[in-house]
């Protein structure tokens, strides 16, 4: 997993810097139509915006273009960055958790994470070959400490971890 989240880091970072190079050209070519009255060299001719003020020169679709595909660019690169945090993040939470239970509290949490993060408490203490009472011990610490919440489910427990 951490070598997926490095290469969507890097892909979030070429993103940003794509946009952010598309969004630089935009003004630098505004800056040169508005305040210089010249047209960039190698990007547009004069021949191109001949017809055109400087002002409509900035709306043409090429211009706009630019705009579009530079905010683009930025917004997948935020948009994975603060996806790869929260990957990151779910990774450290259970990484710290798994280190703070003890045996029998990290059984229950692995076998809870396996099963898609629900299950009843009778089959909880099937799976693990617990006891009843061992099991509603280790359930109330879990609950204690914020790593699930019990629900009341019929003659038993519903459990379901919380991340």
């Amino acid at each position: 997993m951490k070598k997926e989240l490095k290469t969507l880091n890097r892909i979030a970072i070429g993103s940003l810097v794509c946009g952010g190079f598309l969004l630089f050209l935009y003004a630098l070519f505004a800056y040169f139509l508005l305040w210089q009255n010249t047209f960039l060299p190698y990007i547009d001719t004069p021949t191109a915006f001949s017809s055109l003020t400087p002002a409509s020169a900035l709306l043409t679709p090429r211009a706009l273009l630019w705009v579009f595909c530079g905010m683009m660019f930025m917004l997948n690169g935020f948009y994975l960055l603060s996806f790869a945090r929260k990957q990151e993040f779910k990774e450290h939470k259970t990484f710290v958790l798994s280190t703070l239970l003890s045996d029998g509290e990290q059984l229950v949490f692995n076998e809870l994470k396996k099963n898609g993060g629900v299950l009843t408490q009778r089959e909880l203490y099937g799976a693990l070959g617990m006891s009843p009472v061992k099991m509603h011990r280790i359930i109330a610490r879990l609950e204690q400490k914020g790593v699930i919440k019990a629900h009341p489910f019929g003659m038993t427990k519903k459990i379901v971890l919380q991340q």
